[in-house]
């Protein structure tokens, strides 16, 4: 599933960042005289000042989960797969019209609902019925477009092919091709507004995440075993930071 974004909703920042409030811990009135704070808050905590999405936020990630939320209560268990993604092409008259704002590529595996394969469009994208189509489409209520998967695997290869295509990798197949200043949109995006650019549901393979987010085959790693052991700074690691290499654990 793509979900689409229309710029005439609100500004860039918003779209991404949200709208925020100034809350207190333990002040629900965020009045921090009259402290009353809920059974678990640690008394240290206690004041503290933090912010907030308000209620009905625009920005893509609330957006996402109220989406979510939605389409559990209406069909019922599903895993999710997604990856965020920033517009970047250019129209037809040469303006650019949504530069910069979020879409969405996922990959849903609904356990407790089926859905009838319609047809296969000119594209060979198989589609569900538009009946079915406009129930999702109605929870996120901008354009959304619908493809049924044929297979679990290829349907995590589809969010493979989108995480290469975010990270640089020009010539993906059966992705459209991007150019390196749009790779570099997305990353810089993400970075700017403190988004993952891919996130896992609980349930899934182990095997099929994997697959999902390596950038090479599982033969490249025939007889490798990898641990994860955290996330660190090359200062840490005692690297250049100012040096990169190409890994190909293939040879």
């Amino acid at each position: 599933i793509t979900l689409t974004w229309d710029p005439k909703t609100c500004d860039l920042e918003t779209a991404w960042s949200g709208r925020k409030l100034e809350k207190v811990v333990g002040c629900p009135d965020n009045d921090p005289y009259n402290p009353s704070p809920r059974k678990g808050t640690k008394p240290e905590n206690v004041g503290d000042h933090y912010q907030s999405h308000v209620k009905g936020c625009p920005c893509v990630s609330c957006r996402y989960n109220r989406f979510t939320t939605a389409l559990r209560m209406k069909f019922g268990r599903v895993k999710i797969f997604r990856n965020f993604e920033a517009f970047g092409e250019s129209t037809a008259d040469g303006e650019v019209h949504a530069d910069g704002y979020p879409h969405v590529h996922a990959v849903l595996l609904f356990e407790d609902h089926a859905f009838t394969v319609s047809h296969r469009d000119r594209h060979n994208h198989f589609r569900i019925l538009r009946a079915d189509k406009d129930k999702i489409a109605d929870l996120w209520q901008f354009h959304v477009d619908v493809e049924a998967c044929y297979s679990v695997q290829g349907a995590m290869g589809y969010i493979k092919k989108y995480l290469q295509k975010t990270y640089g990798k020009p010539n993906v197949e059966n992705v459209p091709r991007i150019t390196s200043d749009k790779a570099e949109l997305t990353i810089s995006l993400l970075w700017l507004f403190r988004k993952q650019s891919f996130a896992v549901s609980g349930g899934w393979s182990s095997d099929l995440i994997t697959y999902g987010v390596t950038q090479t085959d599982f033969s490249d790693f025939d007889g490798l075993e990898f641990e994860w052991v955290g996330v660190f700074t090359a200062k840490e690691l005692n690297i250049d930071p100012n040096t990169w290499s190409l890994v190909n654990p293939g040879g």
